[in-house]
């Protein structure tokens, strides 16, 4: 219904487009005449009408029959009463002369009117508005004066044509008379030609088209020139307050953002209009209305949003405000008006106004609802403008007058309230009441965009998304020739968010990348066009082409996640509150079931109360984002507990580090995926951490919490006092890596900048950010200054004070400032690792295999196993000689971080002179054959792949929950292709013990406190280790955290390198090497190892220098593990160490996990040392025809000859009685095999037996001598005895000083391995990876990886003699060097001529071509270096130099790559990437591949 009070809907004149008139025309406008007043020198304010002494109006008949206003004018209307005095007005004499003016005239010409003061013409706007405001300066724009202008008016009269079109033709003969001069020089110019010989002709020629020429070309100019004026003045005449425009451009605006904006207004309207309802009740009473008491329970206004019609501007005094008015109108949808199918999909919502009505005559409330709302009013807006951002200070709105509002009021329930006389009167009059108190002129409702804009806008970050890209399997492959180059990403909107490197011919590539990604509420802007789509593929590099698609997942729908994410929390929340309250009831020993939910009555009731409290204190960022995720928040909550348990299945589940595996499909040709055509797998993790302030499930005050880790954002102002004007732009890095780069600012000695970058910050409170100002410049930028501070001081010192935020640069301008601005948002987050964390370790012994393929065609294979834990090479077994039934006995650790780690077995069959070849693989689930494993309390299901294997694998349950596995060898698993043999382990899983120690304590780390520097010393609580002691379990998982580095003796280039000390060649962490040369550096990383005994290990930090390949021992600081774990834990309880040279200081932070293992004691013990072996003598069969034997021994190690004794003639009972004592760095997995031989002077000698000692069975400091078996295998392999041994072992625990000192002291190092000497004797010995020559083989186990080997062994899988330990040119380096761009110009004519030196250890192996005179050269030339991955120097260098033909070549840069960060450490052979080149600007573009087992002959060109 409509209200009882009248309302004037005058509406401004109408000239605007179809949409409005349309608009218009629904209120029934009445048509009127349409009265047009000439424009007048200044506007008039919006709420003026025109005044009588205003220019005589043109009287327009063809609008009378054109409706265009809205209502009709009243007679007694004061503007209608003016209008028509200022149309009556107008003599009829003078009505007459003006129509006789307009018939002798065009169409299109104007009309020049005088009211006897100044003279107006009524043309084209530009001449017309100039010659009104100003005759004089008409005057001397055409060169006369102003009689001759007046007297030339008046012909224009009397010819009856238009001022403008004269005047544009004198303005263009005034130019060419003017600059005749040029005319005449070009007549004489042709006639210089005839004069030279050619015809008069000629001449008139080339004058004639030199005057046409000119003549076009200086009409078109002022024509540009005229048109160019007249358009501003029409811009100007647009904006005048009696000529409305439209507004359809905001209306498009509004009702895109209505769907997001009006959840959060319906809530303030609600909150508003129940508070004025309620002071309306208390202060003035509705009795005498009917009724006693209203109120709004419910307000939505739907998605349809409001539409502005026209709006009118108008001036202010201030230049910073901005007035308009605008006609609103208002009809919301009801549900009748909606479609079910516009329900269903929730592309469009009814409203839903409800009232509780309470009547006089009866006493209960009384629901009721309203439909069929038109709202009809006018609107001011006022808004304020600011300089900075946001730009816009505040917006004020009112109601110029009451509007006109029509309902209908339908009862829910109850008592038809229709039926209370006057009821529609009092809503009415309480309606006026509330618009007349909240929104009507003077009272404005008042938003302040700069505190709500700068609390959240859509660009800002809401919180932070971790993604893993573990691995990818049986991709799809898109080359016609070769193998793809697959890397995995992540993009929104088109916009990757993450990448992975790319991995070389692999269809099966592990990542092992993390990432954590900045998520803004910009996810939010538009779900509609899918901005909140998060696509997930496997690309393959194309190198110089576009990548293609290998395959996409399904759509990842990051608003449905994240509401996931929170609906997960809050049920975690909910049930241990309810966890703790039954144990409370338990604890009091209430039993009643009343007292029982009384209690819980009242705690329900105290947390909403809380949650009311919580709510009210939303800023508008959070009321914002709440509204925003109302939808995501509806679609998760309407799932079913199955649909959701599916949901977290497909994308892993959001609260915990998991990860999943992606089905991928091939697209079609709309670009889509096509469900039916799978494109392989790939297996991933994502996790959502919201930022403290958004986090609803979070402690009331967790947002005013510090904290270390969170966003910030980083602003550069501006720049000031800068001298000679520089083309500037601003770099700035944290901890030396730049995170932000801003444009180029021109010829400015003041530059603004008003740039920011959003950056993920692991450390807050030690965080340094520096911010290089510098000039563009041909060749190398150079600095104008630098500004380098901590971060947190920064914020602290902006937030007690805003305005300053001005900083002084260090620059040759003394004056020199920079304004800039940190903003922090914390996270709580626990980034103690990149990687999953392990949820256990299982022990695999690998026993042997069983009837292997046989593929020698003379001879037996020498088979050997590599052992992968999710595409993560473990180890690598001994090679067992001429044998298809090997048994290896090794036993391995292996970090388990998730049900789906696969573990894999690769047979190989050694060959010295060709690549080896494979026998086999078998590849099964880690929870396929480890039955014990729990996720979340589950046990998870039987992969599809181990229940189609064929032939069946065989497991045998065997004591101490140890478990045999027998699996089958195949061709091809996924297609079942059997090959023969089967590999046979034992395994067993091992969980986290525990041991009863809670934090009893957790600190909170409050606002404007930073953590202290703790000496370690001071750290002496013993309630952990004195725990760790107590439960007797000797191994665990270690993690330590290196958080940084300080006061060093000297300035250097260094690293921080950690390792165990019995395994010095295994490095479990190579952190990465600093930027410039410092003292002090943040380092950040985390290194976890598997301890098999924490009272005999030691751990190493070792400190180096790095200068290129030189690798130089700073300090170290070596801590047993037993000592680490007194004190408090934790990487929030960080302590300092000091290092051996009593100076530098190291910070760490420690966590422990015990393990619920009991390991063998040969297990426990010490696996580095020294073993002394004494060969006393033996009891021997003959060998010789004369009944003895000329016996001697050989002592191998992993295929090696390590000792040999003297030769005993004819003897049966030889007694050498010899000693010899030789390195071993791991017990373990390693056995010594001793080959009595007898001596022949002419032809090979004659093996007589062999006997094995493995060298777990001999402890350490416990001396054996023993009695072996010699034996010796016939035809069939059937071992026959040979006689016996008499040996004495003694093993020493030792830490090799000589390998440690050559490590640290400038010999190769590849990756922080040294070459390890050492040991009496021949030195001899399968090594880690091939790393050095070490007598024992190597300790360890890989830790750090996904998947990676603990405590186990990683070992060469080549004997001595073949061909990649005899030296370092089994395999090789390819090379091609592609280009380069942007290099510094060093010849006189700003270019170089650039080519480049490839060089490995000093040693230049190949050179480019020069390429003349450019700064991008592009070269493509390829080559080769001999190379040995585990054994050569990690470290090439590309020497880019500038030619000279006369004098010596000039260096432009460098470029230094550690092929171990780039290529080895990431699992990839081949790599194409952007170098920066050092020691000037540029960038060098390369491709390096690593050839394993491909020989290069290069011999060096050039040698140091």
């Amino acid at each position: 219904m409509e209200t009882t009070e009248n309302v004037n809907t005058v509406e401004p004149i109408n000239n605007n487009t179809t949409d409005n008139q349309i608009d218009n025309q629904e209120t029934k406008p009445t048509p009127e005449l349409k009265v047009t007043p000439v424009p007048v020198q200044e506007q008039a304010p919006v709420a003026e009408s025109v005044q009588p002494d205003s220019e005589t109006p043109e009287v327009n008949a063809a609008s009378e029959n054109k409706p265009v206003d809205n209502t009709k004018l009243a007679p007694g209307d004061a503007h209608a009463t003016e209008i028509d005095d200022s149309i009556s007005s107008i003599s009829n004499e003078d009505q007459q002369s003006l129509d006789d003016e307009k018939s002798k005239l065009g169409d299109n010409d104007g009309v020049i009117q005088s009211d006897g003061k100044k003279i107006t013409i009524d043309g084209p706007t530009f001449i017309s508005q100039m010659f009104s405001e100003n005759p004089g300066e008409v005057s001397k724009f055409f060169n006369m004066s102003p009689k001759e202008l007046k007297k030339e008016q008046e012909k224009m009269k009397r010819k009856g044509k238009t001022m403008d079109s004269k005047y544009a033709n004198l303005f263009l003969l005034q130019s060419i008379r003017d600059e005749c001069g040029i005319l005449v020089f070009a007549c004489l110019a042709s006639w210089l030609l005839t004069r030279i010989g050619f015809s008069i002709y000629w001449t008139f020629g080339i004058m004639g088209a030199t005057l046409l020429a000119y003549i076009n070309y200086n009409n078109k100019q002022k024509h540009l020139y005229y048109n160019k004026e007249r358009k501003a003045y029409n811009q100007k005449v647009k904006l005048n307050p009696d000529n409305p425009e439209t507004i359809n451009w905001l209306n498009y605006i509004l009702q895109k953002a209505w769907p997001t904006a009006e959840p959060l207004i319906g809530g303030i309207v609600m909150d508003s209009v129940n508070g004025v309802l309620d002071d309306i009740i208390t202060n003035v009473g509705l009795n005498n209305l009917g009724f006693d008491a209203i109120k709004i329970t419910e307000f939505s206004l739907g998605t349809e949003a409001p539409k502005l019609m026209e709006m009118c501007p108008s001036t202010d005094t201030d230049p910073n405000v901005i007035k308009f008015t605008c006609t609103a109108k208002y009809e919301p949808l009801d549900t009748e008006k909606i479609s079910k199918y516009d329900i269903e999909s929730g592309e469009k919502r009814a409203s839903n106004i409800c009232l509780s009505i309470k009547p006089a005559i009866i006493p209960t409330y009384v629901p009721t609802k309203v439909t069929d709302i038109l709202f009809v009013g006018k609107l001011l807006f006022v808004i304020t403008t600011m300089e900075t951002f946001p730009y816009v200070k505040k917006v004020e709105f009112t109601f110029v007058e009451q509007p006109n509002i029509k309902w209908e009021l339908k009862p829910l329930g109850g008592m038809d309230v229709m039926s209370i006389p006057g009821l529609d009167a009092g809503i009415g009059k309480i309606i006026q009441m509330v618009i007349s108190s909240i929104a009507l002129e003077p009272t404005r409702i008042t938003i302040d965009v700069e505190d709500m804009l700068k609390s959240m806008t859509l660009d800002q970050p809401i919180g932070l998304l971790k993604v893993n890209f573990y691995e990818g399997k049986e991709l799809k492959n898109n080359s016609k020739i070769g193998t793809d180059d697959p890397y995995a990403q992540l993009s929104i909107n088109g916009n990757i968010l993450t990448k992975t490197n790319v991995i070389d011919n692999d269809l099966n590539p592990t990542w092992n990348h993390v990432e954590y990604v900045i998520v803004s509420g910009l996810i939010y802007s538009d779900p509609k066009n899918n901005s909140d789509i998060a696509l997930i593929e496997a690309m393959t590099d194309n190198n110089l082409k576009k990548d293609s698609v290998m395959g996409r997942a399904e759509d990842l729908n990051l608003r449905h996640y994240i509401a996931l994410c929170e609906y997960l929390r809050k049920k975690k929340i909910d049930e241990a509150r309810e966890a703790a309250f039954i144990e409370s009831i338990v604890k009091q020993g209430i039993t009643d079931a009343r007292e029982i939910r009384k209690i819980r009555k009242a705690e329900k009731q105290k947390r909403r109360d809380e949650l009311l409290k919580k709510e009210k204190g939303k800023s508008f960022a959070q009321k914002l984002l709440d509204s925003l995720e109302k939808s995501a928040e509806d679609y998760i909550s309407g799932l079913t507990e199955l649909e959701k348990k599916e949901y977290i299945n497909q994308w892993g589940n959001p609260l915990v580090d998991s990860d999943t595996i992606v089905p991928l499909y091939q697209l079609n040709k709309e670009n889509k995926i096509d469900t039916t055509k799978p494109a392989g797998t790939i297996r991933m993790g994502i996790n959502y951490i919201p930022l403290n302030q958004f986090n609803d499930n979070a402690e009331d005050n967790s947002a005013d919490l510090f904290s270390e880790t969170g966003i910030a954002r980083i602003w550069i102002y501006k720049v000031t006092k800068l001298e000679k004007n520089p083309n500037s732009y601003c770099v700035a890095d944290i901890d030396g890596k730049e995170v932000m780069r801003t444009n180029v600012r021109k010829y400015n000695n003041n530059p603004s900048f008003g740039a920011f970058k959003d950056v993920f910050v692991k450390n807050f409170s030690t965080a340094k950010l520096t911010v290089a100002v510098k000039n563009q410049e041909t060749g190398s930028d150079s600095t104008l200054g630098t500004f380098s501070w901590d971060l947190y001081e920064i914020f602290e010192r902006i937030k007690e004070d805003p305005a300053a935020n001005w900083f002084k640069l260090s620059s040759k301008f003394e004056e020199a400032a920079i304004n800039i601005g940190v903003e922090w948002k914390p996270l709580v987050i626990d980034i103690s690792t990149s990687l999953q964390k392990p949820i256990g370790v299982c022990r695999l012994h690998l026993k042997g295999a069983r009837n292997l393929k046989n593929k020698e065609t003379f001879g037996t294979s020498d088979p050997y196993v590599k052992i992968n834990l999710s595409g993560k090479e473990v180890g690598v077994t001994d090679i067992v000689d001429k044998d298809l039934n090997p048994e290896w006995n090794e036993v391995y650790y292996l970090m388990i971080r998730s049900k789906n780690d696969r573990l894999s077995f690769e047979v190989f069959d050694h060959d010295e002179v060709k690549n080896d070849s494979k026998l086999g693989k078998v590849e099964v689930n880690i929870t396929d054959v480890c039955r014990n494993i729990k996720i979340n309390g589950e046990q998870p299901l039987l992969s599809k792949a181990w229940e189609n294997m064929n032939p069946l694998p065989e497991i045998k349950m065997k004591e101490h929950e140890n478990i045999a596995v027998s699996v089958p060898l195949f061709e091809n698993q996924s297609r079942n292709q059997v090959s023969k043999g089967r590999i046979e382990f034992d395994i067993k899983y091992f969980d986290f013990a525990d041991i009863g120690f809670a934090e009893v304590e957790k600190e909170k780390e409050k606002e404007e406190e930073k953590i202290e520097d703790i000496l370690a010393s001071e750290n002496t609580d013993r309630t952990f280790i004195d725990k760790v002691q107590a439960s007797n379990l000797l191994s665990g998982i270690l993690h330590v955290k290196v958080f940084s580095v300080k006061d060093l003796p000297k300035e250097a280039f260094f690293n921080v390198d950690v390792y165990l000390e019995d395994e010095p060649e295994h490095i479990l962490l190579s952190s990465k090497k600093t930027t410039k040369p410092l003292k002090e550096s943040n380092i950040e990383d985390i290194v976890e190892a598997f301890i098999r005994n924490y009272k005999t290990t030691k751990i190493v930090f070792a400190i180096n220098e790095r200068n290129g390949s030189s690798v130089k021992k700073i300090t170290q600081y070596a801590v047993p593990v037993e000592q680490l774990l007194v004190g408090k834990t934790g990487f929030k309880n960080p302590f300092v160490h000091i290092c051996e040279d009593n100076s530098t200081k190291i910070k760490l932070g420690i966590q422990y996990e015990p393990l619920d293992m009991s390991l063998q004691r040969s297990e426990l013990s010490p696996q580095m040392g020294n073993l002394t072996v004494k060969i006393d003598q033996a009891n021997v069969i003959a060998a010789d025809h004369s009944g003895t034997s000329d016996p001697y021994v050989k002592v191998m190690l992993r295929g090696q000859e390590i000792k040999k004794t003297g030769v005993i003639k004819k003897t049966l009972n030889p007694i050498w009685n010899e000693s010899f004592t030789v390195p071993i760095a791991e017990r373990m997995n390693n056995k010594l095999v001793f080959e009595v031989y007898d001596w022949n002077q002419i032809g090979k000698d004659e093996s007589i037996g062999q006997a094995e000692v493995p060298l777990y069975e001999v402890y350490d400091s416990e001396p054996i001598n023993i009695k072996l078996p010699l034996y010796k295998p016939n035809k069939n392999n059937e071992k026959i005895s040979c006689g016996d041994i008499t040996l004495g072992l003694n093993f020493q625990p030792a830490i090799h000083n000589i390998r440690m000192h050559n490590r640290l002291s400038g010999n190769k190092l590849v990756g922080g391995v040294g070459t390890v000497v050492g040991g009496v004797g021949n030195v001899v010995g399968g090594v880690a990876g091939g790393v050095g020559n070490v007598v024992g083989g190597v300790a360890g186990g890989v830790v750090g990886g996904v998947g990676s080997i603990v405590g186990g062994v990683t070992r060469g899988i080549k004997k001595a003699g073949s061909k990649k330990d005899k030296n370092a040119s089994g395999s090789s380096l390819k090379i091609k060097v592609i280009s380069a761009e942007g290099l510094k110009a060093v010849d006189n004519g700003g270019t170089s001529d650039p080519y480049v030196k490839v060089q490995h250890q000093k040693n230049t192996f190949y050179k480019t071509k020069s390429i003349k005179k450019t700064l991008n050269p592009t070269w493509n030339e390829e080559c080769s270096i001999p190379f040995e991955k585990d054994v050569s120097d990690p470290v090439i260098d590309f020497i880019i130099k500038d030619s000279n033909k006369f004098g010596k070549s000039v260096d432009i840069g460098f470029v230094e790559i550690n092929l171990n960060e780039v290529l080895f450490k990431t699992d990839q052979i081949t790599i194409t990437k952007d170098f920066d080149v050092q020691n000037g600007p540029g960038k060098l573009t390369v491709q390096i591949s690593y050839a394993e087992g491909v020989v290069s002959n290069v011999a060096p060109l050039e040698s140091p």
